[in-house]
């Protein structure tokens, strides 16, 4: 599914008010899920025993789930880091826990990344949404929750996958009507779980997608971008001030 694609079927959803699981396991949670690659992230988390068994429970435990389960494809990465092996391996131990339930949709890995110019009928759809939503994230992204009009619930990456954190997390995610991650490792962990427990959640995984716009341009990713024009679109989308 290409990026626009992506982003049309995330916004007639947002728009039918169908709950779904959009969930992005990345490079860094692959390598993490799978106890292979770099052991530190670019954002201090450290991968430990502990956290690779409960990412990689958490990752059957999304393919158990009952949800609508939308999942983004790592070989669509604009640029690989080379758990693609790993991936697939991740995609055969999924299938085996759904045989009984539809299987998941591969959707872009990147659609959601404001850098590359196709996310904004998304976030408009987002801030648009009348429904109680909450956004999970840094501190950093403060401003990202007030620019979709909801909640925000902080937590620092480097601890968010800690139990009480994503305890904590889910049981305020649980009143809401649409939850948004951008929580690191510890933001896949609350998704699986948010998944079997709240069923009528919607759920959308920004990861590091707006970034970009509140100061934290990943390098690479976001090399090359003209951030005063991204803004200026994003503000002319009645996003940004």
């Amino acid at each position: 599914m290409t990026e626009i694609e992506t982003i049309a079927l995330l916004v007639e959803l947002l728009e039918k008010k169908e709950p779904f699981c959009h969930v992005r396991f990345g490079d860094g949670d692959v390598f993490f899920a799978t106890g292979t690659g770099p052991r530190l992230t670019a954002d201090g988390e450290e991968w430990s025993p502990e956290l690779q068994q409960r990412l990689f429970t958490a990752w059957l435990n999304l393919w158990r789930s009952d949800v609508r389960l939308l999942l983004g494809d790592l070989e669509t990465y604009v640029v690989s880091d080379g758990c693609e092996e790993e991936w697939r391996h991740l995609l055969i131990t999924g299938s085996w826990q759904r045989r009984d339930r539809p299987p998941p949709e591969l959707v872009h890995m990147e659609a959601l990344r404001a850098g590359f110019g196709h996310a904004i009928p998304l976030y408009r759809a987002l801030r648009d949404d009348p429904r109680r939503k909450l956004f999970v994230g840094s501190e950093a992204l403060e401003s990202a929750a007030a620019m979709l009009g909801a909640d925000y619930c902080g937590i620092p990456l480097r601890t968010s996958s800690n139990p009480h954190a994503v305890n904590r997390v889910c049981l305020e995610a649980r009143n809401y009507e649409v939850a948004c991650f951008a929580a690191g490792r510890g933001g896949k962990i609350m998704q699986a779980s948010l998944a079997n427990s709240a069923t009528h959640l919607t759920q959308i995984d920004i990861g590091s997608g707006l970034d970009i716009l509140f100061g934290g341009a990943r390098r690479g990713t976001d090399g090359g971008v003209d951030v005063d024009r991204l803004k200026r679109d994003y503000r002319e989308a009645g996003l940004l001030k």
